[in-house]
């Protein structure tokens, strides 16, 4: 064989190999259902652009959203519709907060912004309701904003906590 074969031949193996890295990338960083991005690469950008933006004494904000009545919709009408509803919410996430949204679990979602301000946060929080109302999404919302974060996990435990008080509200008023 010849030196241009030999060549094209390496050149072919290379890139089947660029395209397999890309798939599996992909496959380890967004979740398949909905296209978000998914806890694995969550963590990553906690390591990475949060932990700068902590440095960087930048405000950071929090939502994390968790799915009303999930198991009951998944044992009453199967996981189709289970999933269905999934894949609404992250149509939903995706209008508000395009490419920003990650799928952590089965029915929880969460968004991590920075810089943002504390009003135009509020905003896109209402937005966001609105949005999922459209989507025929019953969900609670945790959101906290903080100028300065110091202690990352904290920030997270606070916005989490926020998401079930609002789930145990809309309990007790439905």
């Amino acid at each position: 064989r010849g030196y241009l074969e030999l060549m094209a031949e390496a050149l072919g193996l290379a890139l089947a190999n660029q395209r397999l890295r890309d798939a599996l990338l992909e496959k380890a960083l967004y979740d398949p259902l909905t296209g978000l991005r998914n806890r694995h690469h969550l963590e990553d950008i906690m390591g990475t652009q949060m932990s700068q933006a902590i440095r960087n004494k930048e405000p950071i904000s929090c939502l994390m959203i968790d799915i009303d009545h999930f198991k009951s919709i998944n044992d009453r009408f199967g996981h189709e519709a289970g999933d269905a509803l999934i894949r609404r919410t992250a149509d939903a996430l995706n209008e508000v907060f395009p490419g920003e949204g990650y799928r952590i679990g089965g029915d929880e979602f969460v968004v991590l912004r920075c810089p943002i301000g504390q009003e135009d946060f509020a905003d896109k929080v209402h937005q966001l309701r609105e949005a999922l109302v459209r989507h025929g999404v019953d969900a609670a919302i945790g959101s906290f904003w903080q100028p300065l974060v110091e202690d990352l996990p904290a920030f997270l435990r606070e916005a989490d906590d926020r998401m079930y008080r609002e789930k145990e509200r809309q309990k007790r008023s439905a």
